[in-house]
């Protein structure tokens, strides 16, 4: 009898955000749609569902969204105190 080590989690959400990743064109070099298909159907028939708490479960309060790096800098104290790099000088090929 096999151990059980561990399972696959998805939500309707993160299903779908693979299923329309992995039937994109790009990927028909690779393997083939109906191929892909069947991993898909597979790969669902196997894993547990759970739902997604919410929006904002899952990140950081603070991280509100997109920022232009300006404004990154400005609200990540960390980034803001000088770096080594700021120090290295720049070769010309």
């Amino acid at each position: 009898m096999r151990e059980e080590r561990g399972g696959l989690l998805f939500s309707g959400e993160t299903f779908d955000g693979l299923r329309t990743r992995l039937l994109l064109p790009k990927f028909d070099r690779h393997v083939n749609p109906d191929g892909r298909a069947v991993y898909l159907a597979q790969l669902e028939a196997v894993s547990e569902w759970v739902p997604i708490a919410g929006p904002d479960s899952a990140r950081d309060p603070r991280d509100d969204g997109p920022h232009q790096p300006d404004e990154i800098a400005r609200s990540e104290p960390d980034l803001e105190a000088p770096s080594a790099a700021a120090h290295v000088n720049a070769l010309e090929p």
